[in-house]
């Protein structure tokens, strides 16, 4: 194939979209990883309740990524994602200015958990904003590259993260609020406005879009993300408690994350070409599943590198199938609803993953293979929720069919 046709070069609003990203997730890499490791060092807050306040945080965030799929849909990509990067930007400022001055800790938790909301209001636009100017062929392919771009900025930032952790959490989330700026300097000037609604008019009854295959497939992606929501409190404060390696190393794991994506992306989506979306989205679920088992198993920071390369293999084969999978069943006019029911879903999982999974740390009393087999347990009940999904869409799709 064409490497012009396979990087899409001639497409600026999906590069746009994707550098924004990038420099968004180098600002969260540098910061969020190491949140967790802030509460317990400076504030020595339990971890049950560390849990908690990141369970917050995503609860929040299931209310308002109805409000960004909406937004998306009914005033525009490029709206939604400039409303959610201004809202970043002033949030982002406010944790870094508590941070160095040493604010309250029921303040810093109150802004840590609110920040939240930037994000739900620009994921779904930008999700779909990719399918907006992707046809149906390429958006596999476009998903891979937009993570693959993305991880860039995810590889980096940890390691920046790791080196300047000690120097003071303020100067993570300053870097955080330029990052957010520059997403917003690059959305404001390269992405022009999509909106997708079909002359509806936004009211209580359609500010949400679901359907039975819908519901049926974000079930599934819940109990896999309650596997996968471990990966900024449950795996940090382990690995630091339990392991005993140096909090600074967290960043090195995550840095790991984000290489493998940048690497494997591409070679594993070449790799499932053959396969259908489901059935590569079904192997990554297996993947993660046993990535986390093996954080069990884990008895120094070598062996939980190698614990992230296999989790980050599963994240590699579930993430371009997810959205590609939306994008087909969502009906025309309602993909970023769809994007954002599926979000809406999934932040449930991240609102009370954390809470399971310092939950298990806590009873077992940092047991790995009890805890982490617990967890890993979910991954289970997720593929054959899956399998049940492909079975309905298999239905509706012979049903529709003409006859012979």
């Amino acid at each position: 194939m064409d490497a012009r046709k396979t990087l899409m070069t001639g497409n600026s609003e999906f590069w746009a979209v994707s550098i924004a990203s990038l420099f968004r997730s180098f600002g969260i890499g540098a910061a969020w990883p190491f949140f967790s490791i802030y509460f317990s060092d400076v504030y020595n807050v339990p971890v049950f309740y560390i849990g908690l306040i990141f369970t917050a945080s995503a609860v929040l965030s299931i209310v308002i990524n109805l409000a960004g799929g909406a937004l998306g849909d009914f005033f525009g990509r490029r709206s939604a994602i400039m409303v959610g990067s201004v809202y970043g930007i002033a949030a982002y400022a406010a944790l870094a200015f508590l941070t160095y001055s040493g604010g309250f800790l029921v303040i810093t938790i109150t802004v840590f958990i609110i920040s939240s909301a930037s994000g739900a209001l620009i994921f779904p636009a930008s999700s779909a904003l990719v399918a907006d100017v992707t046809t149906e062929a390429e958006r596999r392919r476009a998903y891979s590259l937009y993570r693959v771009v993305s991880n860039i900025g995810w590889a980096a930032g940890p390691l920046a993260g790791a080196l300047l952790y000690d120097s003071g959490m303020w100067i993570l989330l300053s870097m955080l609020t330029v990052t957010a700026i520059i997403q917003l300097a690059m959305t404001a000037l390269y992405i022009q406005e999509h909106r997708h609604s079909n002359g509806e008019r936004m009211t209580r009854k359609n500010f949400m879009a679901f359907d039975r295959n819908l519901i049926i497939f974000s079930s599934g992606t819940l109990f896999m993300t309650i596997v996968s929501s471990q990966f900024l409190v449950t795996l940090p404060i382990f690995a630091v408690n339990s392991v005993h390696i140096p909090s600074f190393s967290i960043g090195y794991i995550f840095a790991v994350n984000g290489l493998v994506v940048i690497i494997g992306q591409g070679p594993l989506t070449r790799l499932f070409r053959r396969y259908s979306d489901l059935t590569m989205m079904l192997a990554g679920v297996v993947a993660y599943s046993i990535g986390y088992l093996s954080v069990g198993f884990s008895r120094d920071l070598t062996d939980l590198l190698l614990s992230m390369v296999v989790i980050t293999i599963g994240e590699d084969l579930v993430s371009p199938p997810l959205s590609t999978l939306i994008a087909r069943v969502a009906p025309p006019g309602k993909l970023a609803r769809y994007m954002a029911f599926n979000s809406m879903m999934n932040q449930t999982a991240r609102a009370i993953g954390p809470s399971i999974g310092s939950f298990f740390l806590s009873i077992y009393a940092y047991n790995g293979l009890e805890s982490w087999g617990s967890i890993a347990s979910f991954g289970i009940v997720s593929v054959f929720i899956l399998i049940l999904f492909g079975v309905h869409l298999r239905r509706d799709y012979n049903a529709a069919a003409p006859s012979p």
